[in-house]
């Protein structure tokens, strides 16, 4: 796995050796976010749920985000993911690693936070019910700017609701056997935030 774009293009990164239960987010999936929010990315602050290695939130740093929170429950995961911040020579300050369930991370966000975010990737195993669980958590939760953008990746054999809690489907993509959806808030909820 390498880093797409960027600053860090052609990167190598480091993958764990044996892939049980991680699926590597492609390439061409990662240049595709980038290549459609590339004009607003920069200083820009992105939450990386079930991040893995690391993959879209390091391409999101490479084209100049600000800050990205990195999600990941496995403690080798998050160990690979740290690994290949550090070899890049990523700034501390420019994100932070959660080692814990996504529910449970979440749930701490808004005590660790102060800025919001701009952008969301999910990206669970596949076949599960955690992108609306995610997505239902984080509509009790303020952390997110006005003009968030969620995006999730699942299975095209998954279908996800159009609507979640305070969110509105308006876009999804297929990128090979994955599908990329896209959520912005409802317009009836901006009017209160």
């Amino acid at each position: 796995m390498k880093v797409v774009t960027g600053m860090y293009k052609n990167q190598k990164l480091f993958v764990p050796k044996k892939r049980v239960g991680i699926r590597m987010t492609t390439s061409l999936v990662k240049e595709a976010v980038i290549d459609i929010f590339r004009s607003v990315i920069e200083g820009s602050v992105l939450l990386d749920i079930f991040a893995g290695g690391g993959g879209m939130g390091i391409e999101f740093l490479s084209n100049k985000a600000s800050r990205v929170v990195f999600i990941e429950g496995s403690h080798q995961y998050a160990g690979i993911l740290k690994d290949n911040l550090t070899k890049l020579r990523v700034e501390e300050e420019r994100y932070r690693i959660i080692c814990r369930d996504y529910r449970s991370a979440l749930k701490v966000l808004p005590g660790l936070m102060k800025e919001k975010f701009d952008f969301i990737f999910i990206d669970p195993p596949y076949f599960t019910d955690y992108i609306k669980r995610s997505i239902e958590i984080i509509s009790g939760l303020d952390i997110c700017r006005k003009d968030i953008v969620i995006m999730a990746e699942h299975h095209n054999k998954e279908r996800i609701e159009e609507d979640i809690e305070r969110f509105i489907k308006y876009q999804s993509r297929k990128y090979g056997t994955s599908i990329l959806d896209f959520w912005k808030r409802n317009p009836v909820w901006i009017s209160g935030k």
